[in-house]
């Protein structure tokens, strides 16, 4: 007599996805109009594309 197959394992339950984490608040400071970056609070000109404030 052939042996009976082993009943197949049933699947794990897929795990509670984690929340995701709050993201970061925007760092203080002017908001380059040109080029988008936030420079430093005080900062006269713009570290990435030299705009003046």
């Amino acid at each position: 007599p052939e042996p009976e197959p082993e009943p197949e394992p049933e699947p794990e339950p897929e795990p509670e996805p984690e929340p995701e984490p709050e993201p970061e608040p925007e760092p203080e400071g002017e908001k380059c109009p040109i080029c988008g970056n936030v420079a430093e609070v005080g900062a006269s000109i713009c570290m990435v594309c030299s705009y003046s404030f």
